[in-house]
Formats: structure tokens, C-alpha cells, sequence
């Protein structure tokens, strides 16, 4: 669901349009390799960091017996079982 906008007059920051979001916006790149999120926080576009560090999360998927893969795990689950993973790359 698109996030709601209210004209500017009710507080908040307005942005080329002249709308304010109501709520936290976020964006996010999905890439064919890697993917990578942001954030508008304190009036600013801000990438989120990721636990270990690094902006970008490779762009897999991978399902296990017991588990589901993203990102860094499923990349490296790739060669050991490449028929449940996903990727926009060739594995």
C-alpha cells in the first residue's frame, strides 16, 4: 500500500511535489547482483548499514531443509546447492 501524504501546512518537511510522507519512507534497490536500502531520517536520504557492516547484501535467496537464506548466507549456500538457490546472477 503507497504511503499516505498530506499537504504541507500540517508540519514535517515537503518534498519536490509539495507533500509530506505520514510515515517513515524507505527505498529499496534491488539489483540483479546486490541490493541496498535507505532510509529518509533527519532530513536526509541515510543507507542502511548493515549487522556486519557493508550497504549492499548480495542478491540471493536460498532454501535449505530446515532454513531460508539471504544475502550473504544463501550466496555462500550457492555452490553446495545450487538448485535451491536464487540469484539475478549465474550461479
Amino acid at each position: 500500500m503507497p504511503p499516505q501524504h498530506k499537504r504541507i501546512g500540517d508540519g514535517g518537511q515537503k518534498d519536490e511535489g509539495g507533500f509530506v510522507a505520514a510515515g517513515p519512507v524507505i527505498g529499496i534497490d534491488l539489483g540483479t547482483a546486490c541490493s541496498c536500502v535507505a532510509a529518509w531520517q533527519h532530513g536526509r536520504v541515510e543507507i542502511v548499514i548493515k549487522e556486519h557492516g557493508g550497504r549492499t547484501t548480495p542478491s540471493y535467496v536460498a532454501f535449505t531443509d530446515t532454513e531460508r537464506l539471504v544475502g550473504d548466507a544463501a550466496k555462500n549456500e550457492a555452490s553446495r546447492n545450487p538448485t535451491n538457490t536464487v540469484s539475478g546472477e549465474s550461479v
